[in-house]
């Protein structure tokens, strides 16, 4: 039987979806998905901007370097394993409790390394900070509960991601409720850690009720030593490409914490924050686009490149057209979302935006390099992204502030897109990235 919303597309597009009841499962596995990402991210800029502007910019840079820190160390509590388990998932699923069982004491005990790393790592770092310690120890203890979310993996292995984005929204839901709540009473910094322990928890425990009310039990579980150590071999080498990532978007402001002031972080976060709001744009043209490169590359290699550039192209300006009106409204956008403050994060605003080209035509990129079977290079370009950022971050930091800051994100995030010289598939890559950028009339053949 079809779904309902093939009965409200127009004809042209119903007829291609009429009876094809493995198509109409993928597409609203993936409205489901797509929602639940523009729920949590529009209570998410309408629930921080109101904090950004309660906390004010000390006590949101305290909290924002807590996230930050417990960030490098999140690549121990996830362990790249995501894919994997949905991949083993579909294969084998005769094995689900195998598979959940030792997937979930991999996630467990990684997410019990990161607290405890995190946690002796902050108190080696700032001796003095207790404020700082219980900040990082609770954002890093909700790991222990996103361990949870393998059951999430199992959802989406049999494309019923509805079945974990109702507790996932539940859960979002509730503790934006309550944080609103703690800024009407005037709450201390500290409990809005507490909450998003909370959230964890909930979201965590949301989601196994779901799974024992679809008949789910937990004691069926199994960990196997074999499949463990597979997934530890599969996860390792995926955890590491996972910390590099998250070093490169996020030393910045661990860096500006440490050489300079949490004051300072909460400058550059909240002008950070607000750039990265656009960030799912090329997310969303490039997943749009593939299905057309992946048909483009069976019909032979000039319509392929021909695809590629566009697609490169419309990236481009769909992100130039972002940067230059904020860029040049900065400082009455500033002013007017988080209040006077925050009006000397306006300047930070004005760079970082720039970055959105960058990051994509970075994801543009990779989604080249996706199909071309070139993905070892991702992470080549990334690392050499952070190696930059630090350096940068070292030079510039001391003598011109949370400006140096965003000029080195942005000059990082140059480098780690346009590093493409490691064999001829890379090189081909950046020579049609430049090409797009010199040509954007390129666009006009997408169009037709």
């Amino acid at each position: 039987m079809d779904s309902w919303w093939v009965k409200l597309l127009p004809t042209v597009l119903r007829h291609r979806f009429e009876g094809r009841i493995s198509a109409q499962r993928v597409m609203t596995n993936a409205f489901w998905l797509s929602s639940d990402h523009v729920y949590r991210l529009a209570i998410s800029v309408v629930v921080s901007v109101w904090m950004m502007r309660y906390l004010g910019p000390q006590q949101f840079g305290q909290i924002s370097f807590a996230l930050a820190f417990v960030a490098l160390f999140s690549g121990f509590s996830n362990l790249g394993l995501d894919g994997v388990i949905v991949r083993d998932l579909v294969k084998t699923p005769h094995a689900v409790d195998d598979i959940l069982g030792s997937a979930w004491i991999l996630k467990f005990v990684g997410s019990g390394i990161a607290l405890l790393l995190s946690t002796a790592a902050i108190s080696w770092l700032r001796p003095d900070d207790a404020l700082g310690m219980w900040l990082v120890f609770l954002f890093a203890g909700a790991f222990l509960f996103q361990s949870l979310d393998v059951i999430d993996m199992w959802f989406r292995s049999s494309l019923r991601s509805r079945l974990s984005v109702i507790p996932k929204t539940i859960a979002v839901s509730v503790a934006a409720l309550g944080k609103s709540g703690l800024i009407l009473a005037g709450a201390p910094l500290i409990a809005f850690a507490w909450m998003g322990l909370a959230e964890a928890m909930l979201g965590g425990f949301a989601l196994l009720a779901m799974f024992i009310w679809l008949g789910g039990n937990l004691r069926t579980w199994r960990i196997q030593a074999d499949r463990v150590r597979a997934l530890t071999r599969e996860g390792l080498p995926l955890a590491l490409s996972s910390m590099v990532v998250i070093l490169y978007m996020r030393i910045d402001q661990v860096m500006l914490g440490e050489m300079l002031n949490d004051k300072a972080v909460g400058m550059y976060t909240a002008a950070m924050r607000i750039s990265e709001i656009f960030y799912f744009i090329p997310n969303v043209l490039v997943m749009s686009l593939a299905p057309a490169l992946v048909q483009a590359r069976e019909s032979g290699e000039s319509v392929y490149l021909a695809r590629v550039r566009q697609m490169f192209s419309s990236i481009a300006i769909a992100a130039i057209l972002i940067a230059i009106p904020m860029s040049m409204l900065a400082g009455p956008l500033i002013a007017l979302i988080l209040g006077p403050d925050f009006i000397s994060a306006a300047p930070v605003l004005q760079v970082h935006i720039w970055a959105l080209l960058f990051v994509a035509l970075g994801i543009a990129s990779a989604q080249y390099l996706l199909l071309e079977g070139q993905n070892n290079i991702s992470l080549q370009r990334t690392a050499m992204g952070a190696v930059v950022n630090v350096g940068l971050n070292l030079l510039w930091i001391p003598r011109y502030g949370i400006i140096g800051a965003a000029w080195a994100s942005l000059i990082a995030y140059g480098v780690a897109t346009f590093f493409l010289f490691q064999n001829v598939v890379s090189r081909r890559c950046l020579y049609l990235m430049l090409r797009s950028l010199i040509w954007p009339r390129a666009v006009a053949g997408l169009w037709r």
